[in-house]
């Protein structure tokens, strides 16, 4: 509610400037994700998404749009589902909540309008940055447990070069949708947006594994047990003879998705801001 109203006021607040037609609306979708736990399987593990957004055109262009978007959503993935050998014997697991918030461009493909009649739709695609807050977790003994504190691959300590990784990350949004008029106030539309991260530990998984016996003495025993859950017990193998056993592939980033239909309302009505026919 509170958000809705501050979304009215400054969007009427900059349209007695620009003489342009804001926009308020939600998309509601899902998400899913894209890393060590789920290299390939587009739309695997969707869960719901949802996010608030307020639109408007840039210096009253026909093909441009800028819009602010605040998204949650929730990405998990589960190595026992694998098909991959080495994935289950790994037998890892994550799920972490998202938060997003930021600006996007939207590049129309043709020239749209929300309520116009000669500019009724248009193919977009959107390009922008977003500040977004994760919290990936797995679940042991029936329990939820943040993993980013336990430090699994001996972040933060002599294990590893690496400190702990942020909860706090930036993505880049890129998509493409398709939007069109319903009534003169009213537009529903359709969207994907891949978000490429900065983190490859959006699943708690990156690099090698690291001796368990220390890692225990250093960081407790619940993080040894949850750094390795493979079958094999693959870290107790770690470092020996000066070699490392791979837990994942530092090479690649996560990514993340958020993808479904968006509905916004004109908030200006053509009285205050003139229709263009």
């Amino acid at each position: 509610m509170r958000w809705s109203l501050f979304l009215i006021i400054i969007s009427s607040w900059f349209s007695s400037f620009t003489q342009t037609v804001p926009e308020i609306g939600i998309l509601a979708g899902g998400s899913y994700y894209l890393g060590d736990l789920n290299p390939y399987q587009h739309f695997n593990h969707t869960k719901f998404a949802g996010a608030f957004l307020y639109r408007d055109k840039i210096s009253r262009s026909d093909r441009l749009s800028y819009r602010l978007q605040i998204g949650f959503g929730t990405v998990e993935a589960f190595d026992s589902e694998s098909t991959d050998p080495a994935r289950l014997n790994r037998n890892l697991s994550f799920r972490s909540r998202i938060l997003e918030i930021g600006p996007m461009l939207e590049i129309h493909f043709l020239p749209y309008e929300i309520g116009s009649d000669k500019r009724p739709f248009t193919p977009y695609m959107f390009l922008g940055a977003t500040y977004f807050k994760m919290n990936p977790m797995t679940q042991y003994n029936d329990s939820w447990i943040e993993l980013q504190s336990l430090g699994t691959e001996g972040q933060g300590t002599a294990l590893s070069d690496r400190k702990l990784y942020k909860l706090n990350q930036i993505s880049i949004p890129i998509g493409l949708g398709f939007k069109f008029n319903m009534t003169e106030r009213w537009a529903i539309g359709f969207e994907y947006g891949i978000r490429k991260t900065f983190t490859d530990f959006l699943d708690d998984v990156s690099g090698d594994y690291v001796n368990p016996a220390l890692l225990a003495e250093t960081n407790g025993s619940l993080s040894a047990e949850l750094a390795d859950q493979s079958l094999n017990n693959e870290a107790s193998f770690a470092n020996v003879n000066g070699q490392s056993i791979a837990r994942g592939n530092p090479n690649n980033k996560d990514w993340y998705v958020f993808a479904g239909v968006t509905l916004c309302f004109r908030v200006l009505e053509y009285s205050t801001c003139p229709r263009r026919k």
